[in-house]
């Protein structure tokens, strides 16, 4: 059985993979900037918000004895004047030893931030792996249909399927093993965004590109 190649597809399939190209590259392109924008693009920003944030039993601890963080300051402070607004207020500074702020009444006592759960975590998993299954299938056909040789479209249809996993599995390592794993994440992503632009140029190139000599 023949398999067309992109060159030989009709107008109307050419066109169909070429919009679906165009709205992936948007698509791909927004998530790129709801990432930056929610969690950074680097593995610093990613441990920062995927990683554990509970304190450890014993700082826990202290944080439940002492219920507020001290500040330093300086007996300088206290002899400039009070500094009045015009309206009859007085902000000077406070009493020495009384500089204190007190724990949010949210701030959980085992940890330093909210963590982010394993619910919220695998609710993530399974929008996000649902909607890359797709994008494997129709770049993957994509790539099969290209000129490219069988061990070439297998090797990037393999490092495609590889690096979206890798974008998902490697938030839950730095949110139960350890943050360490946060370059998972950021090589995934990253690994994602080469796949498609190679897959796409070259399709775009074989279905309007001039034909061959």
């Amino acid at each position: 059985m023949h398999i067309p190649r992109l060159r030989e597809l009709p107008l109307s399939w050419r066109v169909l993979f070429s919009a679906f190209l165009l709205v992936l590259g948007v698509g791909y392109g927004a998530a790129g900037l709801n990432a930056a924008l929610s969690v950074g693009l680097s593995p610093a920003g990613i441990a920062g918000h995927y990683k554990d944030q509970t304190l450890s039993s014993a700082e826990a601890e202290i944080m439940a004895e002492q219920g507020f963080v001290e500040e330093e300051f300086s007996f300088d402070d206290f002899d400039a004047e009070p500094a009045d607004d015009g309206h009859g207020h007085d902000h000077g500074m406070q009493e020495p030893g009384m500089e204190t702020h007190d724990m949010p009444d949210d701030m959980p006592m085992d940890g330093g931030g909210k963590s982010i759960s394993l619910e919220d975590l695998v609710e993530l998993a399974h929008i996000h792996l649902i909607s890359f299954s797709f994008i494997l299938f129709f770049v993957g056909v994509l790539a099969c249909l290209s000129g490219w040789s069988e061990r070439t479209k297998s090797l990037l249809i393999g490092i495609l399927a590889t690096c979206l996993l890798m974008d998902i599995g490697g938030l839950f390592l730095v949110r139960f093993v350890n943050q360490a794993f946060a370059p998972f994440t950021f090589i995934g992503g990253a690994g994602i965004g080469v796949c498609l632009l190679i897959t796409a140029a070259r399709a775009l190139w074989e279905m309007w590109g001039p034909e061959p000599a």
